[in-house]
This record gives structure tokens, C-alpha cells and sequence, in this order.
């Protein structure tokens, strides 16, 4: 083909006669130009034409020669003008190095509604293309086989399989039916891609539910080299797609999967539908689905049967801190009454008479008379073991100021340093903030 470099204001563009053919076809976009090609096309068929009369017409530039013959074959074939010539045309317009021409093929759906053989397929067309134009040819006819004839679909998986390798093959098993798909993946340990698995879902989801199970750990062994297993982490933003058609395998799946972080995230649609939908699961088992709850959403009634559930086994493994932070959304009165009645139901002892468990945080929320006789509990202990600083004075700050005062007006007493006294100590700090 004839190239002429042109220069104008210093940029070079290259003009080839295909490009000024395209510039003769009237219109202003491409969209005009091919509605007129379209107009034309039609009227000589209506007159009767065939295809090569139609390539010929003298409107249509030389250039554009097969450009014209793949839009001449689309429309006659679906005009139901359909011949041998208008499917080798389209064949031709496949195996086509010229990209506009091998788009606008690929849009013969008449085309590849019509591929019933393989082995023509495979030979007269595949053989004959590049990687990335036969890639892109398959999940064409894939898209076109879904829905409409699974045998065949199968027959063309087995093909590609066997000429191309299962990666060519993966978008033609969409189009094939559930136990031939499910036969496949195990027979060839396949990992589907994300893509794959919600267009699967969409038609059988009990597949993908199945699919997704191959992830128990249970399974895992490592001994057992037949064993498919499926890695959970990779569809980990997949997963919340269950809980509104497939709750119990969620639920299924996120439990045997529990003691990993599978970091799953729930937008708070899919969070408010699950809290609905799966209170019996995480009522009876709150430890493994708080996480995908919204704290604000849980009520008293349903953390007072929770909370007592999600106290460690053992009681060296008990945080009150952390234990404090799953009831920070309700009453003061509420949290210090669960905490406690939990703790005691669960372990048989008084979390009060455990001085180490009472932190500083529980001490905010006591009543008044509980949290002044822990402060005094908690100083007379620091004074009988000898330890001051910081830590005694916090204590300190939880008394009544008619105890602690005193107490400050001695300290300023033995203190002759002028600087010194005007240094304000943690308990002075934290009396002047409760004001």
C-alpha cells in the first residue's frame, strides 16, 4: 500500500489511500459515514444485488474494498440473504491484519451464531491468526454460544483445550453446562479468576458455592496431591455477593475459614442486610461474626446474649480494655452491669475482687461509691509496695477531692523549692480537668 509523509506545522501524519478513502465516504463522524455505507448496502440489495455486485459499486472507493465486502456479508446475511460467500467474507475479515476491518467482523453475530464445526473453525480460522486476535475471536464465540447450546459449547472447550491450552479454552466454559464445568475444574485443578466466578454465579450458583468450599482447610492436605484446593483469600471481595442469595453458604464459608483473617469487608448495605438476615448465626456464635457487624445496630437484648459468649475460655487470656471496647456504644450503666454479671457467670469469681483487672478505663464508668472504694484499694496497694510516681497519683485522681486535697496542700508543704511548688502533679492535672 501507497504511504506519503506529510508535513504541517512541524507534526508528520501519514496518509495511506485506505485513509483517504475513509475521508471520502460522506459524513462527519464514523458513525455517519457507516450509516451511509449501511444506506447504500441496502438499497442494491433491494434491487437484488449479490455480494461482489455490491463490492463493486462505483460509490464505494477501490480502497475500501474489503472493508465494504464484510459490511455487505453482515447485512445480507442479516437480512436473511445468507449464502457460503457472506460467511467467507466474514472470514476473511477475521484473519484481516487491518484493525478496523477485523472489528467490524467481529460484529457479525449471524457469523458465529451460525459455527457449529470445530475442526473448520479451528483450521479455516484460528490456525491462521495472531495470539491476541485468536483471544479475542474465542471469547466472542463465547459470548455468543452462552445460553444457547452448552453440548456445543463443550465440544469447543475440548477443542481449544486440546489445540490451545486450558487458559485459551477458560471463556468457552461459561457457555458449557454445570456438571461438564464442575467435572472440568476438577479434572484440571482450574483457579477461576474473579471475572469468571460472578459470570458463573449469575447462571449457576450453587456451583460457585460448591467451587468455594474446595477452600476448607480441612481438605488441605498436603499429602494428598489430588485434592483441588481452592485459596479463599483470592475471593475475599467476592464472598459478601453471597449473603443475599446464598446466606447459609456464606456463613458456611466464612466459619470454616474463621481462624484466619480473611479480611473480608462489608459495605453497610450488605452489613445491615446481613444483621437482618443471620442473627440466629451471630447470636450463637458472635466470637467468629461480630466483625462483620455495625456496632451501632446491635441491641441491648442481643449483646446480652452475645457478650457473655465472647469472653476468652481461659481468664488469664481476659482483657478488660478490649472487653470494654465491644460495649463503648452503650450506657455506662449497662456496660459496668454485663461486664460484671459475664465475667462472674463465665469464670465463677467477682471481677472487682481482681485488682488487676480493674483498669483505669473500667474506673470511669463505675458508680461513684464502687470507684472510690477501687481507688482506695488500688493506693493503699501502691503504698504498701512501695510504688509512687505517675501510676499511684492516677489512682488518686479517682477520689473524692475532699480526700485529695489534703493530700495536695501536704505535698506543696514539704516542698520548700518555689519552682517546684508550682508544678502541677497528674492529680492536680486531672482534678482541674473534672472541673
Amino acid at each position: 500500500m501507497e504511504e506519503e509523509q506529510v508535513k504541517e506545522n512541524s507534526k508528520i501524519y501519514l496518509k495511506t489511500p485506505y485513509l483517504d478513502a475513509i475521508q471520502s465516504i460522506p459524513g462527519e463522524s464514523a458513525h455517519d459515514k457507516y450509516c451511509w455505507i449501511a444506506v447504500e448496502i441496502k438499497a442494491r440489495i433491494a434491487m437484488g444485488a449479490n455480494l461482489e455486485e455490491i463490492v463493486k459499486m462505483e460509490q464505494f472507493p477501490r480502497a475500501l474494498y474489503g472493508l465494504i465486502k464484510v459490511e455487505a456479508a453482515k447485512i445480507l446475511n442479516r437480512t436473511g440473504h445468507t449464502s457460503q460467500s457472506n460467511y467467507e467474507a466474514i472470514e476473511e475479515g477475521l484473519r484481516s491484519e487491518n484493525s478496523e476491518i477485523f472489528s467490524r467482523s467481529l460484529q457479525a453475530k449471524e457469523f458465529f451464531n451460525n459455527i457449529t464445526d470445530f475442526d473448520y473453525f479451528s483450521n479455516n480460522l484460528l490456525h491462521h491468526v495472531s495470539y491476541n486476535t485468536r483471544c479475542k475471536i474465542i471469547k466472542k464465540l463465547a459470548h455468543r454460544l452462552a445460553g444457547r447450546n452448552p453440548q456445543l459449547a463443550e465440544e469447543f472447550f475440548d477443542g481449544i483445550l486440546s489445540s490451545y491450552g486450558v487458559d485459551r479454552a477458560m471463556p468457552i466454559l461459561v457457555a458449557c453446562s454445570k456438571l461438564f464445568i464442575k467435572d472440568v475444574i476438577s479434572k484440571q485443578k482450574l483457579v477461576l479468576s474473579i471475572g469468571m466466578v460472578n459470570l458463573l454465579y449469575k447462571r449457576y450458583p450453587d456451583l460457585i458455592v460448591w467451587y468455594l468450599k474446595l477452600s476448607n482447610p480441612a481438605l488441605n492436605d498436603p499429602l494428598e496431591r489430588r485434592i483441588h484446593h481452592v485459596k479463599i483469600s483470592e475471593y475475599k471481595s467476592f464472598l459478601p455477593k453471597l449473603i443475599r442469595r446464598n446466606l447459609s453458604a456464606f456463613v458456611e464459608i466464612y466459619e470454616m475459614h474463621s481462624k484466619n483473617s480473611l479480611g473480608v469487608h462489608l459495605s453497610r448495605k450488605q452489613a445491615n442486610r446481613f444483621a437482618w438476615n443471620a442473627k440466629k448465626y451471630y447470636l450463637d456464635k458472635p466470637n467468629i461474626f461480630y466483625k462483620l457487624l455495625i456496632p451501632e445496630n446491635i441491641s441491648e437484648e442481643d449483646m446480652k446474649i452475645m457478650f457473655p459468649k465472647m469472653l476468652p475460655d481461659k481468664i488469664e487470656d481476659f482483657n478488660t480494655n478490649r472487653m470494654l471496647q465491644y460495649l463503648r456504644q452503650y450506657p455506662k450503666a449497662f456496660s459496668v452491669s454485663l461486664l460484671l454479671k459475664s465475667y462472674e457467670n463465665v469464670y465463677g469469681m467477682s471481677l472487682l475482687d481482681e485488682e488487676k483487672m480493674v483498669t483505669a478505663e473500667l474506673m470511669k464508668i463505675l458508680p461513684a461509691e464502687e470507684r472510690v472504694r477501687q481507688a482506695k484499694i488500688k493506693t493503699r496497694k501502691h503504698d504498701e509496695d512501695s510504688i509512687g510516681g505517675n501510676d499511684k497519683f492516677m489512682w488518686t485522681s479517682f477520689l473524692p477531692a475532699n480526700e485529695v486535697l489534703p493530700k495536695i496542700r501536704e505535698r506543696i508543704a514539704k516542698t520548700s523549692d518555689m519552682f517546684e511548688r508550682k508544678k502541677p502533679s497528674v492529680t492536680d492535672v486531672v482534678l482541674l480537668q473534672s472541673k
